[in-house]
């Protein structure tokens, strides 16, 4: 039998995601196991606190939480009765309402804790989708006319035209950046044939998946 190791400080957090109602933790089960797994951390507590209703902090520790036990559940191979037995003892001696509680909502913290599948499977296909490279999300352009001067700095002789692509992007561990990118008529073209490139890619990757669907054997019905 696996053992359940919850840190000193854990207590506490135990008790965050305690003070959730019935129906909120029930929502937040639904939520470990939906694509939300795959979103960034900002807009991971964004629609935790829009769904449960509460404050940040409290669904960050409550996610935390549940996902912690959920994963020492599946590694550690503890079985539901052993897993509530472990959380009781615990949190008996320092936090003994706790442990009544735990009892008492045995067949919602069990739910809470079970493995997501769902999740699982959002998880590969955004792994594969994205790999391990930074993702870009939004492009947006900038031009703009840079002035040049005179050697005093008092007239302008010319100016020249500047085009900046912005690309905002995640990065391996789903944080949010931006980088900004200086093009010029040469790059923008270069940029265009791969984009055009990339088009007659995907148009050929989009027919082999056709053929390989239409190959497939039917099950019979």
């Amino acid at each position: 039998m696996g053992r359940l190791y919850i840190p000193e400080d854990g207590i506490g957090d135990i008790r965050t995601l305690l003070s959730l109602s019935d129906a909120q933790i029930n929502q937040l089960s639904s939520l470990l196991d939906s694509d939300l797994i795959t979103e960034s951390s900002n807009a991971l507590l964004d629609r935790l606190s829009d769904a449960l209703q509460c404050r940040a902090s409290v669904c960050a520790t409550a996610w935390s939480v549940a996902r912690y036990v959920g994963s020492q559940k599946k590694t550690q191979k503890i079985a539901d009765d052993d897993l509530i037995a472990q959380l009781v003892d615990e949190v008996k001696t320092s936090a003994p309402d706790l442990a009544e509680q735990i009892s008492s909502r045995r067949s919602l913290l069990l739910a809470l804790f079970a493995p997501k599948p769902e999740a699982d499977r959002h998880r590969k296909i955004h792994r594969l989708t994205w790999g391990p490279e930074k993702a870009a999300k939004v492009f947006r352009t900038v031009c703009d006319l840079r002035p040049v001067f005179d050697g005093e700095r008092k007239v302008i002789l010319t100016s020249i035209p500047v085009t900046l692509l912005v690309v905002d992007y995640t990065d391996e561990g789903g944080d949010e950046q931006t980088i900004v990118l200086q093009l010029n008529n040469e790059s923008l073209e270069r940029l265009r044939e791969c984009l055009d490139t990339l088009d007659g890619k995907l148009a050929t990757l989009g027919e082999y998946r056709g053929e390989r669907t239409e190959a497939a054997p039917q099950e019979e019905i």
